[in-house]
């Protein structure tokens, strides 16, 4: 069932609300501990941050083809004297070198509390109905395809039946129960057209990295769901590597995808595994159950009938 319908907005009112978002997400920052930066990488497909506290975020950058990555001497020479949550209030830059520091920065300094569910939560939430997905991600798209996702795409690099334009996104969402968002669509401002359609639908999934952990005020913006990185702290050195060499946090090894709902314990889509499953997947897993997931959990497609 929808969760209301479309009203017309004033332009004026949805560009309110969006620095509004934004306000009340740094706001939440500032009340955070400041730290130390001690790295950061600015990968081809992510983004690092690790504090002398020993705090660490994984961020965005756009897709490939999608903005002429170049970085700016200016913006370099601020990034490298920033504190955490200095970098961090670049999220509301539209800038892709400081948006990749900040939203890493964010990530690194409110982290998710609880680990959530296993990726696989997620096969089953759409239940046969339209998912609009913005931007064609090479990663993530077969395996929403292997899932038997109806996927309506608004990408303006790839040609297919299934995708448009994205500036039609605005008018063509509104057909579909789902959506399924990155943290680009904060960066590139198309998250300002599409609040009041995410509202109507059944449910948004905001995809890291780089989401900082602000459920109440992303919930307002029309967002139901988020799949997050996680990883183990032993682990973060390698996956900074992994990053640095321009790797994609999708197929790292080392990183595993969990969903966090921030539906009502009450809705029906908070625990989409059959009632007979019985056991409560934010249980905590030991290290040998986390292996499992993580090789489950990997975005990257078709590795498993490779040789």
């Amino acid at each position: 069932m929808m969760r209301g319908h479309i009203q017309p907005e004033n332009p004026m009112h949805e560009r309110e609300d969006l620095m509004r978002l934004y306000e009340k997400i740094l706001d939440h920052i500032r009340s955070i501990p400041d730290g130390v930066v001690e790295r950061l990488v600015l990968g081809w497909h992510g983004s690092c941050v690790l504090l002398r506290d020993g705090r660490c975020g994984i961020g965005t950058v756009p897709l490939p083809g999608h903005e002429v990555l170049r970085s700016v001497h200016s913006h370099t020479e601020n990034l490298l004297r920033q504190s955490a949550r200095g970098l961090a209030e670049l999220l509301v830059s539209p800038f892709p070198q400081e948006f990749a520091a900040a939203s890493a920065a964010a990530a690194a300094l409110l982290p998710p509390p609880e680990e959530g569910f296993p990726l696989e939560t997620l096969r089953s939430l759409p239940r046969g109905e339209k998912v609009a997905l913005l931007g064609y991600d090479a990663e993530l798209v077969p395996l929403l395809r292997e899932w038997g996702w109806s996927l309506t795409i608004f990408d303006d690099l790839r040609s297919a039946p299934d995708v448009f334009p994205s500036w039609s996104g605005a008018h063509l969402a509104g057909s579909c129960s789902w959506a399924w968002i990155s943290a680009e669509a904060l960066r590139d401002r198309q998250i300002l057209s599409l609040m009041s359609t995410f509202k109507t639908m059944e449910g948004c999934i905001l995809q890291g990295p780089g989401i900082p952990w602000s459920p109440e005020v992303l919930e307002e913006a029309g967002i139901t769901h988020l799949l997050l990185p996680a990883w183990s702290e032993r682990d973060f050195t390698s996956i900074l590597t992994y990053i640095e060499a321009g790797g994609n946090p999708l197929s790292c090894p080392s990183i595993f995808w969990r969903v966090h709902s921030l539906l009502p314990a009450s809705s029906p889509t908070l625990l989409p595994f059959p009632p007979e499953h019985g056991k409560d997947p934010r249980v905590s897993q030991t290290e040998k159950e986390r292996a499992v997931i993580k090789s489950q959990a990997s975005l990257a497609p078709g590795e498993e009938g490779q040789s």
